[in-house]
């Protein structure tokens, strides 16, 4: 019941930038002393609700996507999101601007408006169909068996070139 996991991981997830949304109002109103501190909290709650949902939304689609198009299919959704992701934070920048005076509700609004278009995902995301998981039927499921896995990809060059990138990448964005 891969579809009903990710879908319930995904609107807790999002639906949970609506909270995000009201810290600033709370801190400008003076309800809440430590806008940081209730945004830190909430993060690690939200991102153990977003790996959830990742995880079980990826083991979802490798099964969903047929084998021969992944690769396709997932670059092209990479760079799809990359692309509106840089146009939107441009426009959110824009946007900030206009609140100079009073910037927690200018985050406070956009966190609303991404919230809101979370959820429209969301929407989208439960018309997918359920498949049959495929992914780890065949062979004997072990520890070892996920040992000599994690070993065998190591030796594949260019995927250890990608590895190395994102990591590099990780490490001078975050």
């Amino acid at each position: 019941a891969r579809k009903k996991l990710s879908n319930t991981a995904v609107l807790l997830y999002r639906s949970s930038w609506f909270l995000a949304a009201l810290i600033p109002i709370l801190v400008y109103y003076k309800y809440l002393s430590s806008g940081l501190a209730a945004f830190s909290i909430l993060f690690i709650v939200m991102s153990l609700f977003s790996t959830f949902a990742v995880i079980v939304w990826l083991s979802w689609m490798g099964d969903l996507v047929p084998e021969a198009q992944r690769g396709y299919y997932f670059g092209r959704r990479v760079f799809i999101g990359g692309f509106v992701g840089l146009i939107v934070s441009i426009i959110a920048g824009q946007y900030l601007d206009l609140w100079k005076n009073n910037q927690y509700f200018g985050f406070a609004s956009l966190f609303a408006i991404g919230a809101i278009f979370g959820v429209i995902g969301y929407f989208y995301q439960k018309k997918l169909p359920e498949v049959e998981n495929v992914s780890c039927s065949s062979g004997d499921f072990s520890f070892k068996s996920v040992l000599k896995s994690m070993v065998a990809v190591t030796k594949n060059e260019n995927f250890m070139k990608l590895v190395y990138y994102n990591a590099s990448w990780a490490f001078a964005v975050t």
